[in-house]
């Protein structure tokens, strides 16, 4: 029943994860490398910083909706798939919610 507990749980860790680099260890300046990159984040390094910690924090919460339904999902023995697609579109999420953000701060 639970030998793929693992998959589950992985796509929701990893986004908080990767939100947790972004709130704590964000890329001091402007790069091509790492964090959340986008003409607007780019537009100064005032957009630049807000950009990582609100994308931060915001993949935070989405990956902790993401876990959740991966747990559900787990204990109500549902296909991996499941949490796998809602997973990858809270992620995804994050993209148009941090741009919608960032224009309404009139960045870019």
């Amino acid at each position: 029943m639970y030998e793929y507990w693992l998959s589950y749980l992985l796509f929701g860790s990893v986004t908080i994860i990767a939100g947790l680099a972004l709130r704590f260890l964000p890329p001091k300046k402007r790069n091509a490398i790492y964090g959340y990159r986008s003409r607007r984040s780019f537009h100064s390094q005032e957009s630049w910083d807000f950009a990582q910690r609100y994308s931060g924090v915001l993949a935070i919460k989405l990956g902790v909706i993401s876990l959740a339904i991966g747990v559900t999902c787990c204990l109500l023995s549902t296909s991996v798939l499941v949490p796998l697609v809602i997973g990858t579109l809270l992620l995804i999420a994050v993209i148009p919610i941090t741009e919608e953000r960032l224009r309404k701060k009139r960045y870019g």
